[in-house]
């Protein structure tokens, strides 16, 4: 007697307990359920046994190559259960072999007002299918095939029919390696590349503007490249069989990336250098910071061996050459025109101060300032190549004598902001100047 109360308890837990609204009816919504539970479980059951039985015939004619399967992956089954709904986004997105049937369970489920998770009992099934396939892959290595039989015949060959079988599961591998990604970086947020990489942005904000977007651009082509929600241990993680470490798999994509204006020539290797040199400094901060723990930093050694041959041996100007652009002035109206004064006190002033064409450029008035005796220039507002480059530069004696000052009241007299008021009208992309409003 105790034993069926018992019983009965158990039935009522799984089930309901149905006699409080009819001791003899079995409420039908709940029989529905019930039922479609079990036509959902006893398919999935079907399905795993047929794929399994295709995937043996297959092992046992020879198709497949060790390679292939190695590279199947597998993901803990809550993954599936935490990250997937049985949403119309989730169907659209998710990779199975039979998403018609799959499709009429989730109707099914609408109709009865249940949240059935077809989505994810299939993906889970899918998931021993391939952990299935990689143990009897195992198992038939062992064997001769003549072992099998006595004849040596194979008890069942492979079908044209089986083929599609291991497409589907390769598509599903890689499928479940992006829902891995997701699960993770959902319960690890803060080992995000793009999180980390924003504060390091923000720890290193004393930086120039310009080196902080060349950095910005970095990470934009890593998401670019490998996707948003990679975690910066997967830098660490040991790859595959027959895969590529993350580092050296991102350094080659870049390496073949198209670049430039008409996106025909490749990047060249001091730009792929670049990338390397900014995630090896990356991987270094989140180590310091406690992130992450390393005895090696996955970036290091992976820079691209640019050769002497790489390099453009440009011709030094000779002594004439030297003499005749540094007495230069415009001859007449048609000539530099448009800029006639930077063309004469450009070239003066890099020469004589040792400043960059861009840095004379965005150079303003009141850069030029007068201490004592001392006439100087300050580039502490200006946009310099990096921040080490804000300095300050006299102004050499030689520009002095050949007038410069002169120029300087000049432009005061005539209201300019900017010491070669002309470069402003220069196109932004000007390859020279670069830096113009």
């Amino acid at each position: 007697m105790m034993a069926n109360c018992k019983l009965s308890v158990q039935i009522s837990e799984v089930m309901g307990d149905s006699r409080r609204k009819s001791p003899n009816i079995f409420p039908q919504n709940e029989m529905n359920v019930f039922e479609l539970k079990s036509r959902l479980h006893q398919f999935l059951l079907n399905k795993f046994h047929e794929y399994s039985e295709s995937c043996r015939a297959m092992l046992m004619s020879g198709i497949f190559i060790g390679t292939d399967i190695t590279k199947l992956k597998t993901v803990p089954d809550c993954v599936f259960a935490d990250i997937y709904g049985d949403s119309a986004a989730n169907f659209d997105r998710h990779v199975s072999l039979h998403k018609h049937e799959l499709k009429q369970f989730l109707d099914g489920a609408a109709l009865l007002n249940i949240d059935l998770r077809v989505l994810a009992a299939d993906a889970q099934m899918l998931n021993r299918l391939i952990s299935d396939l990689k143990r009897q892959f195992r198992d038939f290595a062992k064997y001769d095939k003549n072992a099998i039989s006595p004849n040596g015949e194979l008890p069942r060959t492979a079908v044209i029919g089986d083929t599609p079988v291991l497409l589907q599961l390769h598509s599903f591998s890689n499928f479940a390696r992006r829902i891995e990604r997701e699960f993770d970086a959902k319960k690890c947020p803060h080992l995000r590349i793009p999180q980390i990489a924003e504060d390091f942005l923000f720890d290193k904000r004393g930086l120039d503007q310009k080196t902080l977007s060349k950095y910005a651009q970095f990470i934009n082509r890593f998401k670019q490249l490998l996707g948003e929600n990679r975690l910066i241990t997967e830098f660490l993680d040991e790859p595959k069989l027959g895969d590529q470490p993350l580092a050296i798999k991102f350094r080659d994509q870049l390496s073949k990336m198209k670049t430039g204006r008409r996106m025909t020539e490749k990047m060249q290797p001091s730009t792929v250098n670049q990338y390397v040199g900014f995630f090896h400094s990356l991987l270094e901060w989140a180590r310091e910071t406690g992130r992450v723990n390393f005895q090696k930093n996955p970036f290091s050694g992976l820079m691209l061996d640019i050769g002497v041959s790489k390099q453009v041996v440009r011709r030094q100007f000779s002594a004439p050459e030297i003499r005749s652009i540094f007495s230069y002035r415009p001859a007449h109206v048609l000539e530099a025109r448009g800029y006639p004064d930077a063309a004469y006190w450009l070239p003066k002033i890099m020469a004589l101060m040792l400043m960059r064409p861009s840095e004379i450029a965005d150079l303003k008035l009141r850069d030029i300032r007068r201490q004592d005796d001392l006439i100087y220039v300050s580039l502490s507002e200006v946009d310099t190549k990096n921040h080490s480059s804000k300095r300050v530069v006299p102004v050499h004696k030689q520009l002095i004598t050949l007038g410069f000052l002169d120029y300087i009241e000049r432009c005061v007299r005539l209201g300019n902001v900017y010491l070669f008021e002309e470069l402003q009208l220069v196109d932004k992309q000007d390859a020279y100047f670069g830096v113009i409003r």
